[in-house]
């Protein structure tokens, strides 16, 4: 039995008690200790409830701390993925793995802002949209910079085993190259302005979490 609960039965104890003191006083005597004990049932009610909405409002706040704090986690695991993956691709060296790492991570983190959703309040849950709609256009571009450059790559290695590059294999290979780099361009200057969706976030959420209860 929580203290709210005990004190309720206290309240309605003392009610039935003083009823019953007054039955043999009189009617002005009952009326008077029914009020009396109906007033303090009440007072008691009225803490319970106070108490109730309190503690459900620290839940709430501890509920949102713990989900901020996953976005946040999922971000940076995020960026740290993106990141890997780029210097693979603009290195040449495969990348398959990193690409699908980032992948799972963008998986993870849209999972993450889900929550938001669920636990609010708007702000924060419009900021953590914008932010998982950045990332998600962050990992559209990097795939297909990663199709522009296998096709390039593809390519490459057909043209060398067939025994040389002519003229026009090497204008080919230059617009394939082109298309990569453009695709890259992309890519890499959308995964730079990820930090103004994530500020937007971590202001958003500060704002919440610092604010008086």
């Amino acid at each position: 039995m929580d203290e709210g609960t005990a004190a309720l039965y206290a309240a309605i104890i003392g009610f039935t008690a003083a009823i019953i003191g007054a039955a043999v006083g009189g009617w002005a005597s009952w009326k008077a200790a029914r009020h009396s004990a109906d007033a303090a049932v009440q007072v008691t009610v009225k803490q319970i409830k106070g108490q109730a909405a309190n503690e459900h409002a620290h839940w709430v706040r501890q509920e949102r701390r713990l989900a901020y704090g996953e976005v946040l986690r999922a971000y940076a695991s995020l960026r740290a993925a993106v990141s890997r993956c780029q210097r693979h691709m603009i290195a040449g060296i495969p990348f398959i793995n990193e690409l699908r790492d980032a992948r799972e991570k963008e998986g993870a983190l849209i999972s993450t802002v889900g929550v938001i959703y669920m636990l609010g309040p708007r702000e924060v849950a419009e900021a953590a949209t914008i932010l998982s709609d950045e990332v998600q256009t962050v990992m559209h571009l990097n795939i297909e910079w990663a199709e522009a450059l296998h096709v390039f790559m593809v390519r490459s290695d057909e043209l060398v085993e067939i025994g040389g590059v002519g003229e026009a294999d090497g204008e080919e290979l230059d617009s394939l190259l082109e298309v990569a780099d453009q695709a890259g361009d992309s890519a890499t200057s959308a995964a730079a302005s990820l930090s103004v969706g994530y500020g937007a976030f971590l202001k958003a959420s500060q704002s919440v979490l610092l604010a008086q209860p």
